[in-house]
């Protein structure tokens, strides 16, 4: 009788296991829905924030622009694809930020111009690497300014 018993219990055993792992995945796979927008796009941060030299008024002073950014992607089905390029991105975003003039980018337009800019110049990125352009809006999150 042992043996039926044991054999009862690791059926039972394997089918907890199995429930347990379907409800896992069918739980992973409602956060995922639940991570994208209404429209069908969703948000990816760039992390960590980027922290350059800005171009000073004057050449004795040091400045830092300090900029947490989000992306807004057209589908959130891309969010991998968008992944596996961020390093690009992220390279394109240090070296427009640290080509920006201190006094350019102290005001809301200058930091909109920026910000526009950045977004252009991504998906102009996203069309070289992947193909097509993914991103609907470029935003700060943070943009923090501090010359020394």
């Amino acid at each position: 009788m042992k043996p039926i018993v044991t054999q009862k219990i690791g059926r039972l055993t394997s089918l907890v296991l199995l429930l347990l792992a379907l409800s896992v995945t069918s739980q992973a796979a409602e956060e995922k829905e639940e991570a994208g927008l209404a429209d069908g796009s969703s948000y990816m941060d760039m992390t960590p924030a980027f922290v350059v030299n800005v171009q000073p008024e004057q050449r004795e002073h040091i400045s830092f622009l300090k900029a947490e950014v989000t992306l807004r992607l057209e589908d959130a089905t891309q969010e991998e694809t968008v992944e596996k390029h961020l390093p690009w991105l992220r390279h394109e975003l240090v070296t427009l930020f640290s080509r920006q003039k201190l006094n350019e980018v102290q005001s809301a337009s200058g930091q909109e111009k920026l910000r526009q800019e950045g977004l252009e110049r991504l998906n102009q990125r996203l069309e070289q690497e992947a193909g097509e352009a993914m991103l609907k809006d470029l935003l700060f999150t943070t943009f923090v300014l501090q010359r020394r």
